[in-house]
């Protein structure tokens, strides 16, 4: 992969800075289960870690990922095995629930160790077809992008938005208004649920 395709990758450490700086304020925390097993007589380490929001009474678990790596795979791993495992793992949770995925859901760490595979399984679930963010409230939601509903329209309200969330607001049909807010308008069967309550 060229330089200029690896940049469509976000690192596992944007993720867990985006989690840091903005979920964990919010109540969300994320545990690691380490266990050690045995793959083809070497050593490997598989870790599975879950993302929790703290709510009244207890915890909801919002999202996990795993990760697996062998001691043996490569000389990098005969020392570091166990801390990619980790980190691997770690990504993948924080992308489960939102953070990280308007470039891919690949880390660049997973792109360029393991590039043939990543590519086998895009077109894989290309074939079979990726469920797609259902509406633009979700998107919104999952962007956690502060916003309203004026006369028919979304009203991004949040002040600082990153230039990557604001391609994707863009791709869901958001253009800035004469103030220089991103709008967007509400479609037809929210507008009639709302009316309705």
């Amino acid at each position: 992969m060229t330089n200029e395709e690896l940049q469509e990758y976000t690192t596992s450490h944007e993720r867990q800075l985006e989690f840091r700086d903005s979920w964990a304020k919010d109540g969300f925390y994320y545990t690691i289960d380490a266990n050690m097993i045995e793959v083809d007589g070497g050593p490997a380490a598989m870790i599975e870690v879950k993302v929790f929001k703290r709510v009244q009474g207890g915890s909801i678990l919002y999202g996990n990922g795993f990760a697996m790596e062998e001691r043996n795979l490569s000389e990098f791993n005969r020392f570091h095995y166990f801390a990619t495992a980790q980190t691997k793992a770690i990504s993948r949770a924080l992308a489960s629930i939102g953070i990280g995925i308007d470039k891919n859901l690949a880390t660049i760490e997973d792109v360029t160790i393991n590039a043939d595979t990543i590519v086998v399984e895009q077109k894989k679930a290309r074939r079979n077809g990726l469920p797609k963010v259902v509406s633009v409230e979700d998107t919104l939601l999952r962007l956690r992008v502060k916003h309203e509903i004026v006369d028919g329209q979304y009203v991004v309200t949040s002040t600082k938005l990153k230039d990557k969330t604001q391609e994707v607001l863009k791709r869901y049909g958001f253009k800035k208004n004469t103030d220089g807010k991103l709008t967007a308008p509400v479609p037809k069967e929210i507008k009639d649920d709302r009316e309705q309550l």
